[in-house]
């Protein structure tokens, strides 16, 4: 058990005029709850490293007080050390705040790997954020969206990628691929009429996916699939009548 005597010591060393003090300090404070106000101030340190540090403070505290300060750091441009940790702690702050910062991230390219990384450790906590934009976003923010989606794995995304796949042509190979990660079958309907489209690369993906599932109902393509002109579409759909038929044969 933590003595109550050594935060108010901490708290106060967090203004020492030593940078390594106030750096052990942060670190030493962990997690601590009265931590939050007195890290806030820190964040406008010169020396990256105290900020740094404080910055990781704030994220393991999911400081909502925080998110103004990484946003700002955030938007960098060119973005630097502090911009690409500002949008990981985003991702673990994981507010509706913090959320809505990151989405802005992804319409603005070349979208960093930090803003990815981010949105991924957000995880469930995104989805919403990321469903609407698969329905508002740019090209790029949509397509961005749909395989971050994929990613993180949430079925509650199913819907939403089916309904972006049949709106937005641009999307379909990003949101068919999705759907093979998230290998839901309530997204059968869905990928049994991509396999029928008369653009070549989105049938291959529509059977990649189906062939992800594995699920009987998708027995329902076969027929198209089999007989299709493309001999990479009639190869998935033979593995998928294989992939099927083992199902079947399985134990019950």
């Amino acid at each position: 058990k933590r003595d109550p005597r050594i935060a108010p010591a901490l708290l106060a060393h967090l203004d020492d005029a030593d940078r390594q003090v106030r750096l052990d300090a942060i670190r030493a404070l962990g997690t601590h709850p009265r931590a939050t106000a007195a890290t806030l101030r820190v964040l406008d340190e010169a020396t990256d490293d105290t900020r740094f540090a404080a910055m990781d403070a704030l994220a393991a505290l999911r400081a909502d007080a925080a998110v103004p300060s990484f946003v700002a750091l955030a938007r960098r441009r060119p973005a630097d050390e502090a911009a690409r940790r500002a949008q990981l702690a985003l991702g673990k702050v994981a507010t509706p705040g913090a959320i809505a910062a990151l989405i802005v991230l992804l319409r603005a390219p070349p979208v960093s790997p930090e803003t990815r990384a981010a949105v991924r450790a957000a995880g469930p906590a995104a989805v919403p954020g990321l469903e609407r934009e698969l329905d508002a976003g740019t090209p790029g923010s949509a397509a961005i969206a749909a395989a971050l989606l994929g990613e993180i794995g949430d079925r509650h995304a199913t819907a939403p990628l089916c309904a972006a796949l049949e709106r937005r042509a641009e999307l379909a190979p990003v949101a068919l691929d999705a759907l093979a990660s998230l290998a839901d079958p309530a997204a059968i309907p869905t990928l049994a009429r991509a396999a029928e489209a008369s653009d070549l690369e989105t049938r291959r993906r529509a059977y990649a996916a189906l062939l992800a599932l594995r699920d009987p109902r998708g027995a329902v393509a076969l027929a198209r699939g089999l007989a299709d002109l493309d001999a990479h579409v009639r190869a998935l759909a033979a593995r998928l009548a294989a992939a099927i038929g083992a199902q079947a044969a399985g134990p019950a």
